[in-house]
């Protein structure tokens, strides 16, 4: 976007406005998610040394040879930040992270109101069937979404209480595998990639969605997408998802199979807090029209 700066003989010179769109932390995490090998959230204020040493594993590295490039890589960003206009974030929670990380300070961040999915007709509402309450959670099987830890928690139940379902291609085929033993005598299946048009009936006859991710969602369309359905849904207390369930789900400690468990317990034993649940309202949702205005006004 440029605005003319000053005419010269017919000419028109033009200044740049630079907005930058801050979709997720690779601004301060060359591995985007700035998640440590144990699966922990980093510190904002985590050291260059603690970086070197995470990004050298993962990209087969000396630790040496990134001793000076990753401050470089900060600096560089920082400066490209500092150029902006506006630097945009998409969710509250992605905003305070960033807000505290030691390379960004100062910086101020406009929360750009990413729209909610659009198109998606609730399913229609269906009685509680006798039988154990059956979970899904969809997207790649990918350790950071932490399909371990549902299963972790479901094992904490009455046997027969639950049943798993998973939806999406499968990222980490050991993980799958990790998955698999873990889950033991579980009713568990991994169903596979979907199309996007086959998610609706394949979530027809769900009682519960549960998103785990271990990451710091900035936005969760999975989460969306069970709002849409009208399906109630259990997200971890950090990051975007919990900041859009409104009263149709609820939270517990991210992470935290013991607690996942204990949230899992109350629906199984007190049915009508599910049907409370479903029908519940999201919290705010954003249109593609408000969402196109925010920007409007951001870009002039």
């Amino acid at each position: 976007f440029q605005r003319p700066a000053r005419r010269r003989r017919g000419e028109i010179a033009l200044t740049p406005y630079l907005i930058v769109t801050l979709h997720d932390l690779f601004t301060v995490c060359p591995l985007f998610f700035r998640l440590r090998e144990d699966r922990e959230l980093c510190a904002p204020e985590v050291s260059t040394q603690t970086c070197a040493a995470c990004v050298a594993k993962a990209a087969g590295l000396p630790v040496d040879s990134l001793s000076t490039v990753l401050p470089e890589r900060s600096r560089r960003y920082r400066a490209e930040l500092d150029a902006a206009h506006a630097v945009a974030t998409l969710s509250t929670a992605q905003t305070e992270y960033l807000g505290r990380v030691p390379a960004l300070a100062g910086l101020e961040f406009e929360l750009a109101s990413f729209p909610t999915l659009d198109g998606l007709e609730p399913l229609e509402p269906s009685d509680r069937q006798p039988g154990p309450l059956r979970i899904a959670t969809w997207g790649g099987l990918a350790r950071g979404k932490g399909l371990h830890l549902l299963v972790e928690a479901a094992r904490m139940l009455p046997p027969g209480s639950v049943e798993l379902h998973h939806h999406g291609p499968i990222f980490e085929e050991d993980y799958a595998r990790e998955i698999r033993a873990a889950a033991g005598e579980l009713s568990l299946t991994l169903h596979g990639k979907f199309e996007p048009a086959e998610l609706r009936e394949r979530l027809r006859h769900i009682d519960l969605a549960v998103h785990p991710s271990l990451f710091l969602e900035t936005y969760g369309f999975t989460t969306d997408e069970a709002l849409h359905f009208g399906i109630p849904v259990l997200v971890p207390d950090r990051g975007a998802p919990a900041e859009r369930i409104g009263t149709r789900g609820a939270t517990f400690r991210v992470n935290d199979a013991t607690d996942l468990a204990r949230a899992l317990r109350e629906l199984i034993e007190d049915p009508s807090r599910l049907t409370a649940f479903r029908n519940g309202k999201p919290g705010k949702w954003v249109t593609w029209a408000q969402h196109t205005g925010d920007l409007r006004r951001l870009y002039s």
